[in-house]
């Protein structure tokens, strides 16, 4: 691991700001493009749309099924934080797609954050890395 020690702070939070920030650059422009053109239904994708929906109109529901036993498997955040974003753009699959890039960048963000303050300075590169 390299010696941070002899390194101006300032210097190092910069190079170290502007390396997150390339990363989450990197990560938004993988994710983003073509989200509302991408061809493609998965079959979560339009699982979580219609678990949503209902949870916006207030019923526990998939499909014509109703019942929480069958929305046990499903993470209850998303769908939850889904059903509030489909209040004020209406359900949908570019939503839920945004929803998930965005949910995915802040994951990287997270890692970060959670390496670099268990590692602290020492630990910027493999920070960095993960």
């Amino acid at each position: 691991m390299p010696d941070f020690s002899k390194v101006d702070p300032r210097k190092l939070f910069l190079l170290e700001a502007a390396a997150l920030l390339l990363i989450v650059l990197m990560a938004a422009l993988l994710r983003y493009p073509n989200l509302a053109t991408n061809p493609g239904w998965y079959s979560d994708e339009g699982t979580l749309i219609d678990i949503a929906s209902h949870i916006d109109q207030g019923q526990v529901q998939y499909m014509a099924l109703s019942g929480p036993l069958l929305l046990a498997g499903r993470q209850p955040l998303f769908v939850h934080l889904l059903a509030l974003i489909f209040q004020f753009t209406g359900p949908g699959i570019l939503p839920l797609r945004v929803l998930s890039a965005t949910l995915g960048i802040l994951s990287i963000i997270a890692l970060y954050l959670m390496v670099r303050v268990s590692l602290g300075r020492q630990g910027i590169p493999l920070a960095l890395l993960a």
